[in-house]
């Protein structure tokens, strides 16, 4: 069954303040709240679509071109994840 809708996105940022700047400036995304997850962590959004981007310091981040994706209508298959834009 195909996906019908995209609620969220999230991805590995090498530098969380850079990526976030980098997708609000570019894209035009907004802030939103983002729960304390104990690293950081910031939820940004474009119409609905969500980007939830994380750093996780000390980790190195996962070398791939398939971005980690969530839809509304099936659940997460894999493991996947992938740079930040910026």
């Amino acid at each position: 069954m195909p996906a019908t809708n995209l609620d969220h996105v999230s991805l590995i940022a090498r530098d969380l303040e850079e990526s976030v700047r980098f997708c609000i400036e570019v894209f035009g995304m907004e802030l939103i709240p983002t729960p304390n997850f104990g690293f950081p962590v910031q939820r940004i959004r474009v119409g609905p679509l969500q980007l939830h981007l994380f750093e996780r310091p000390g980790e190195r981040p996962p070398i791939t071109t398939r971005p980690l994706l969530w839809t509304t209508s099936k659940p997460p298959t894999g493991s996947l994840s992938s740079p930040a834009c910026g």
